[in-house]
């Protein structure tokens, strides 16, 4: 069994869908299923190359204005056409624009096609009607054969549209439970302080992932200026990378953002440490987690901080951080866009050493359970073996 995944970027290129693709991707081959990755370059990538078990091969956009989709998708097709003999399923992560154009040729070829929804913005299916074409999109769909969901947000929005019931399956993001995302003893948390010129006794609170106004860093910000003022000494780390922008943000985001910090004389209590291929180190060194985000279809990092055993304050998203949380049990949730909130339970978890445990250690082990990326990859060879039988 061989299958073909698009996914529009692949690691290094930063994006949780691609990396959520490369985690379960690696996992199938040494289950018997081989894995193809159609990816876009982004900038002097390998054209083709051999990564963890998995065949990539990337397509490099022509920059021509209008034409840069319909291009696009003429380049994706071709190469779906010439590798059409080396897979039996397409895989395509995201209703991006492209993808519709291949779903007529993957009937063509009689493969079986699956579709995730990753993207808040323009993923969620019930927005597709909306789109120009939108009606012509909707017919597409209906050719797959199968869509993944990860939360129950996503699966209501589906659910408002007349897509069938029946196609729709639900396989949550996982991560590694067992290597990389694990709980460190005090020994070790204090070692990867002093390795990070930290102070080891400071409070020390952690976001991960791309500084946007999605992720809400902003609300973060402002809360913080609150929890200084009961514990002076606390520290907030923000990792991720600072030059994404996504469609229809304003630019300036990052320098707006490091003008809040001096203006509320926080430069010695937040740091923006930037990309980092050593998120689990962090979130083990860390006390707490923040997860202030605006919008999700999942929450990659808060699983990531919950299998590092810490406790976290998490902004509610229904269907997406509260499939993922359960307030008092394994974490807190607050309300969105509000500092004082925020601020509130991230000082309730600063001075409750026996609480943060509690709640850390329940976190873990229900990360451990529910959203192992054996578990996701395993799920996903199921799902590709019932369309072949």
């Amino acid at each position: 069994m061989n299958v073909c995944m698009v996914v529009p970027f692949f690691p290094p290129d930063f994006s949780g869908a691609g990396q959520l693709t490369h985690d379960f991707g690696r996992l199938l081959p040494g289950q018997g299923v081989g894995v193809r990755i159609v990816a876009v370059d982004t900038g002097n990538l390998p054209r083709e190359e051999w990564m963890d078990g998995m065949h990539v091969e990337r397509i490099t956009p022509r920059r021509w204005g209008p034409l840069e989709h319909p291009l696009l998708l003429l380049q994706l097709a071709w190469l779906l056409w010439r590798r059409r003999k080396e897979y039996q399923v397409l895989h395509l992560h995201g209703a991006y624009l492209p993808v519709f154009g291949v779903v007529p040729l993957a009937r063509l070829m009689g493969k079986k096609t699956v579709l995730t929804f990753h993207d808040p913005e323009g993923d969620m299916p019930e927005t597709i009607p909306r789109r120009r074409l939108g009606g012509l999109q909707m017919r597409l769909l209906r050719m797959i054969d199968r869509f993944v969901h990860t939360t129950s947000f996503v699966a209501n929005s589906y659910r408002r549209t007349t897509l069938p019931p029946a196609k729709l399956c639900r396989i949550p993001c996982g991560i590694d439970v067992t290597e990389r995302f694990l709980p460190a003893d005090p020994e070790s948390r204090a070692e990867r302080r002093r390795a990070a010129g930290l102070d080891p006794e400071a409070p020390i609170a952690v976001f991960t992932g791309a500084v946007i106004p999605r992720k809400g860093v902003d609300v973060v910000v402002e809360a913080w200026a609150r929890v200084v003022a009961s514990c002076p000494d606390a520290r907030l780390l923000v990792l991720g990378p600072l030059d994404v922008v996504e469609k229809g943000d304003e630019p300036g985001f990052v320098d707006r953002l490091r003008r809040r910090i001096a203006d509320l004389g926080l430069e010695t209590s937040v740091q923006l440490v930037g990309r980092t291929d050593e998120v689990d180190r962090y979130l083990q060194l860390a006390d707490l987690f923040v997860f202030p985000s605006r919008r999700e279809t999942f929450g990659i990092a808060l699983i990531e901080a919950m299998a590092c055993g810490l406790p976290s304050v998490v902004s509610t998203i229904e269907g997406v951080s509260t499939d993922i949380v359960e307030h008092g049990r394994d974490g807190l949730l607050v309300a969105q866009e509000n500092p004082d909130d925020f601020a509130e339970a991230v000082v309730r978890l600063l001075r409750d050493p026996a609480l943060r445990h509690e709640l850390g250690q329940r976190a873990g082990a229900k990360v451990r359970a529910e959203f192992s990326i054996a578990g996701v990859s395993r799920r996903h060879k199921e799902l590709y073996g019932e369309l072949l039988s």
